[in-house]
């Protein structure tokens, strides 16, 4: 029946950009935790530790 696959294939797509959204706010969120955090060390004359970057990060970086 294609009224069934497709409402399948909507349930899915929905809760695929679900997830994704799910993604880009845990991403924001930490983005925000990260720029605090060095707002605060710097306010308070912290040397943070320097970031290393990793390929993961490269490759989330690239894909934005």
């Amino acid at each position: 029946m294609k009224i069934k696959q497709l409402e399948t294939t909507i349930e899915r797509q929905a809760q695929e950009e679900y997830q994704a959204f799910q993604v880009q706010t845990t991403k924001d969120e930490l983005e925000n935790q990260k720029f605090i955090t060095q707002y605060v060390a710097c306010m308070a004359g912290i040397e943070l530790p320097v970031e290393e970057e990793t390929e993961g990060m490269t490759h989330v970086q690239d894909s934005e």
